[in-house]
């Protein structure tokens, strides 16, 4: 009996031994999206797309002059105050410095034509942070951009607002909407209706 109960300890003594040295896969970490992730911070990754916008804001500043900075300006400040206002009224942690919102604003601003009233930026920027973003779970969790949800209530509630489009050259002053002659409406294209 005992040569057969020392045969089993050290069958035991084997199995423990084998299952020991065998390594056991990693658990699988998920995340909250279906995404590969970088593991770059979200500033960084933010800060890359507003340098990637320079071209084409300077772009926009040489064709139609410094209206288009103004737009830019007032919806980035819009988006900022809203974002700002929203999170400390609800009590939540402030995320102004993650630049998420300063991207949104500059898309906005960049969607919008230069002969606009500067308070339609403003407006659009203040829904699409404010219904888009905060009120539909924040940063990564919308189901659309909040700059492109914004101008998309912009375009369905005031579109004859942002359907003006700006000859390039034309040098719009600042606080005008629009100089004579330099807007026209995109129906006055030919071949717009396509």
């Amino acid at each position: 009996v005992s040569a057969g109960a020392s045969d089993a300890a050290s069958d035991r003594a084997a199995r423990r031994e084998k299952r020991e040295r065998v390594p056991l896969p990693r658990p699988v970490r998920g995340h909250g999206a279906p995404f590969i992730t970088s593991g770059r911070p979200v500033t960084a990754i933010y800060a890359d797309l507003l340098v990637a916008t320079l071209p084409a804001i300077i772009w926009a500043v040489f064709l139609f002059g410094v209206r288009c900075l103004a737009v830019l300006v007032c919806s980035v400040g819009a988006a900022v105050l809203t974002e700002l206002v929203l999170k400390l009224v609800l009590r939540r942690r402030v995320t102004v410095s993650d630049l998420s919102v300063v991207w949104s604003g500059v898309t906005v601003g960049m969607l919008m034509p230069p002969a606009v009233p500067l308070w339609v930026p403003m407006l659009a920027s203040a829904v699409g942070i404010g219904v888009f973003k905060c009120a539909l779970g924040g940063r990564g969790r919308t189901f659309i951009s909040p700059a492109l949800g914004g101008f998309a209530v912009i375009a369905l509630l005031l579109p004859s607002r942002i359907s003006m489009f700006t000859a390039p050259f034309s040098r719009l002053s600042v606080l005008s909407s629009a100089g004579e002659g330099a807007s026209y409406l995109l129906s006055a294209v030919p071949g717009a209706d396509m």
